[in-house]
């Protein structure tokens, strides 16, 4: 029977060996594509990837997503509207699948529309992984090192 750090045994059988992946949790060791990402209408997101050099979508670049584009109506869930109170209702996180796209509009004010990218790495384990997730990050804050080089017409700085 294998027994090494990259199995576990899930029977005791010479046959079945269970594959414990182990995928980094530093999304920069994961092709910069989260494991999970929260996003919603309206969010301000980062580009981390270079998409489309032409029409300046590249690692970096802001943005506002104007709109989430499903493959059909089950990929999502939507929340009670029968009750007077739904809020009670809705759990904290609701998890879906990958939309089909996200219309995202630039800081130019064109808008681009962004489908999920896939990447291959490989986990802790040394073991082969593909991810397929939208490579975005959250934008509401970043540091002074990332906005060199950015023009700003407005700007906001906490110096206490």
């Amino acid at each position: 029977m294998i027994n090494t750090p990259f199995f576990k045994s899930s029977k005791t059988s010479h046959r079945t060996c269970k594959i414990n992946l182990k995928p980094s949790s530093d999304e920069n060791e994961c092709g910069s594509l989260y494991q999970r990402l929260p996003i919603c209408v309206g969010a301000r997101v980062l580009i981390r990837r270079n998409i489309d050099q032409d029409n300046h979508v590249v690692n970096g670049t802001d943005a506002i997503i104007k709109e989430i584009v499903w493959e059909d109506s089950t990929d999502f869930l939507s929340p009670p509207t029968t009750s007077d109170d739904i809020f009670s209702e809705l759990p904290n996180v609701i998890n879906t699948k990958l939309p089909k796209y996200v219309e995202l509009e630039l800081f130019n004010g064109q808008t681009y529309k962004l489908e999920p990218q896939e990447t291959r790495f490989n986990d802790t384990n040394n073991i082969n992984m593909t991810r397929l997730q939208l490579p975005l990050a959250l934008g509401y804050a970043i540091t002074i090192h990332r906005t060199q080089c950015m023009t700003y017409s407005k700007l906001v700085i906490d110096l206490g």
